[in-house]
């Protein structure tokens, strides 16, 4: 019971710090549309609307919705508009734009480039993906990288490796389709 009243007092605190801020951290650490913290329920109930950028937590226990966040991004279904740097845990995490991190869970999707890492049943990156893509399905639209699955599909290998039982690349670059493992080098 204590540990549950800690957490309440640190994130009441972050809560109340996310809205002070001096004219000079907000010109150095954040822009005036980014927040430190957000808590949302559900989308249109949370702390800060969907326009906001997050630099810092975001908190959500149904569906959180904004534009940009750079930190930790938390929750049940995690969307964002527009680009994610950071770490994004979830049942589902939606990124329009580009992600720079990680996205663990069973559903990760970024519709624009991916560096870094993801991790769950089910992997998307509309653009390039450069890194590593581990789940039972694994998209990209192009891979610089590695992809780990049953089932591994990209447009191009640019320079990478599939592993997995179906290994498509839709380029024929060397091969259009190998089973256990596919590349380009």
């Amino acid at each position: 019971m204590k540990t549950h009243l800690r957490i309440a007092a640190v994130l009441a605190f972050f809560a109340l710090l996310s809205g002070v801020t001096t004219a000079q951290e907000s010109t150095m650490l954040r822009s005036a549309d980014e927040k430190l913290i957000q808590l949302s329920l559900f989308n249109p109930v949370q702390l800060y609307d969907e326009s906001t950028s997050v630099r810092g937590l975001r908190l959500g226990l149904i569906y959180g919705k904004n534009h940009n966040l750079s930190g930790v991004d938390y929750g049940l279904v995690n969307k964002l508009t527009g680009n994610m740097t950071g770490w994004q845990h979830g049942l589902w995490n939606d990124v329009d734009g580009d992600t720079l991190g990680w996205q663990d869970g069973l559903v990760n999707i970024t519709r624009g480039d991916m560096t870094g890492f993801q991790g769950g049943a089910v992997n998307y990156t509309g653009g390039l993906m450069t890194g590593v893509q581990g789940g039972v399905v694994n998209i990209s639209g192009s891979t610089r990288g590695v992809q780990f699955g049953l089932y591994n599909q990209t447009e191009e290998i640019v320079e990478g490796l599939q592993v997995g039982l179906l290994n498509f690349n839709r380029s024929n670059d060397p091969f259009a389709f190998l089973p256990i493992v596919n590349w380009h080098f």
